[in-house]
C-alpha cells in the first residue's frame, strides 16, 4: 500500500524536517537556476550571436556560467545534505525493526524462514536507501524543472506551452495506467527475493544435515528452481 509506505516513512523522517526541507530548497534553486541559464542561452544566441555583438555575447556568457557554478554546488550540497538525512533516517528505522524483531514470539520466527527476515533488514532497507539518496532527489528535480519550464513558456508563448501540456498527456496517462501493473511486479519481485534469500540462508545453516542425507542436488534444484521464478 503506497500510503501506508508513505506514512511509515514519514514517522522517521520528520524528525529530521529542517535539514530536509533545506536539501530540497537547495535541489530546487539548482533546478531554477538551470532553466535560467537556458534562457539566458536563448537570449545570447539572439542578442549577440545573430547581430553579431560581441559585447553582448560576452555579458550573457558570464551570467551563463555563473547559473551553471550555481547549479553544481547547489546540486552538490542539496544531494549532501539528503545524503547525510538519509543516513540518519535508515538509521532510525534498522534500530526499530531490530527491536521490533527482539519482541517477536518464538511462533513467529517458527512461520517465518530467516532468510525472509533478513531480507526486510537488508534488500528493503536498501529500496528505501535509493529512494532517499537517488530518486527523491531526482524527482524534486524533475517536479521543479517542469512547473518552472511551464511558467516560463507560459509567459512567453501560452499556445506552445499549452500545446507541449497536451503533447505529454498520452505519455501520463499511459505511466498512470501500468502504475498497478509495475506495482505488482515490484512485490512479486520482492516476494521471490525473500523466498531465495530464505532456501539460501536455511541450506547454508544446514549443509551438515543436507550433506549427511545426500541432499546436495536436492537443495541445488530447489535453490535453481526459485532462482529461475526470479528471473523471470
Amino acid at each position: 500500500n503506497p500510503i501506508a509506505a508513505i506514512k511509515f516513512q514519514w514517522r522517521f523522517a520528520k524528525t529530521y524536517l529542517g535539514p530536509l526541507t533545506s536539501s530540497l530548497l537547495l535541489l530546487s534553486l539548482s533546478t531554477l537556476s538551470v532553466i535560467f541559464a537556458a534562457r539566458y542561452m536563448g537570449k545570447m544566441v539572439q542578442e549577440g550571436m545573430l547581430t553579431a555583438s560581441r559585447h553582448v555575447m560576452i555579458k550573457y556568457a558570464v551570467v551563463i556560467i555563473v547559473l551553471e557554478v550555481i547549479h553544481v554546488l547547489m546540486s552538490w550540497w542539496g544531494e549532501d545534505v539528503l545524503s547525510r538525512v538519509a543516513s540518519r533516517i535508515l538509521k532510525d528505522i534498522r534500530l526499530t525493526l531490530f527491536e521490533h524483531f527482539q519482541s517477536m514470539s518464538f511462533t513467529f520466527y517458527d512461520r517465518q524462514p530467516q532468510g525472509r527476515i533478513i531480507t526486510r533488514l537488508t534488500h528493503d532497507i536498501e529500496g528505501l536507501d535509493n529512494f532517499f539518496t537517488s530518486s527523491l532527489g531526482k524527482f524534486v528535480h524533475a517536479i521543479f524543472s517542469i512547473v518552472f519550464a511551464l511558467m516560463a513558456m507560459m509567459s512567453f508563448d501560452f499556445p506552445l506551452a499549452m500545446k507541449v501540456v497536451l503533447g505529454s498527456l498520452p505519455g501520463v496517462l499511459f505511466l498512470w495506467a501500468t502504475s498497478q501493473q509495475v506495482r505488482k511486479n515490484q512485490r512479486k519481485m520482492s516476494r521471490l527475493t525473500s523466498s531465495l534469500n530464505a532456501k539460501l540462508s536455511e541450506f547454508i545453516d544446514g549443509i551438515e544435515v543436507l550433506r549427511v542425507f545426500a541432499l546436495e542436488r536436492w537443495s541445488q534444484k530447489k535453490y535453481s528452481e526459485t532462482n529461475q521464478a526470479l528471473l523471470l
